[in-house]
């Protein structure tokens, strides 16, 4: 029988973005974030959001990538409407850092930062990231960083270990 009459689910390739959550109060959702397209991913990258929108934000949580990524974090900073350019300093992440590049083992990286609440009207992000593998280059890095980690005790397989075994399976 051929494909005539049977629905065939298509999946479209997205095009490499960043995206940044804001949280107004209610969480993160896509009702409260903004997009950016990436395009090549030579060199470092820049990316500015603009906050006005969002007036009041909490926290933001920073995708860099819609997928796997090995990055390095070069810089992020906040400015209010005054002017004023805070350097973020400390950050949460579902990576790990290894030598300078912060490499995500999963294909939803994400960077959470709070904001200071004696912070007020703050009215632009800016993330300077350096992509240093993304796709399969990156689950191939993510697979080496894993098994030099992987050391569960008496056999047991670690969580790297479970880990490393999720990613072979996507490759």
């Amino acid at each position: 029988m051929g494909l005539i009459g049977k629905k065939t689910p298509v999946t479209v390739p997205a095009a490499p973005f960043a995206e940044l959550f804001v949280d107004i109060g209610n969480g993160f959702g896509v009702a409260t974030s903004v997009t950016m397209a990436l395009g090549d991913f030579d060199g470092v990258k820049e990316m500015e959001f603009d906050l006005k929108p969002f007036n009041g934000a909490k926290a933001l949580r920073f995708d860099p990538l819609n997928g796997y990524a090995v990055i390095k974090l070069r810089r992020i900073e906040l400015w209010s409407a005054d002017g004023k350019v805070i350097r973020v300093q400390e950050c949460a992440t579902n990576g790990f850092e290894e030598k300078g590049k912060l490499i995500f083992p999963d294909d939803d990286p994400q960077i959470h930062l709070k904001i200071d609440p004696r912070l007020k009207d703050v009215v632009k992000a800016v993330f300077r990231v350096e992509y240093v593998a993304t796709g399969k280059e990156a689950t191939r890095r993510c697979t080496g960083a894993l098994a030099e980690k992987d050391s569960g005790p008496f056999g047991a397989p670690s969580v790297a270990s479970r880990l490393l075994s999720f990613i072979r399976s996507r490759l």
